[in-house]
């Protein structure tokens, strides 16, 4: 892989290096003002829905990865956003085994 910054202008870390804090809290403001879009909430009409649904759709699900990998703390704001993805696209199954993983994660945290 190529790590060339100047063929990846926007990133701030390459692949191998782990994300700060500051990092993370930057990528969820954004992923969060991406869901407030008027596009994306369906408030202005597209010509593309699909690709609008579905990139809401990437957008809930890296959101919902970002909060879960957070802890327990997050973890329903996590399965929320999860939940809501499914409801877009029932058909991914990496989304599925995301989530029932989170639900696991939850019923252990609880003594379930």
């Amino acid at each position: 892989m190529n790590n060339n910054p100047r063929l990846f202008p926007c990133t701030t870390h390459t692949p191998h290096t782990p994300r700060t804090p500051q990092h993370t809290h930057r990528t969820q403001a954004a992923l969060q003002q991406l869901l407030e879009e008027p596009l994306l909430t369906g408030k202005i009409a597209s010509g593309n829905l699909t690709m609008m649904r579905q990139l809401r759709f990437l957008v809930l699900k890296n959101l919902a990865a970002l909060l879960a990998a957070e802890g327990k703390d997050r973890h329903m704001e996590a399965l929320g956003l999860y939940s809501e993805a499914a409801a877009l696209d029932g058909g991914d199954l990496m989304l599925w085994s995301k989530l029932g993983l989170l639900v696991w994660r939850g019923c252990m945290m609880m003594g379930v």
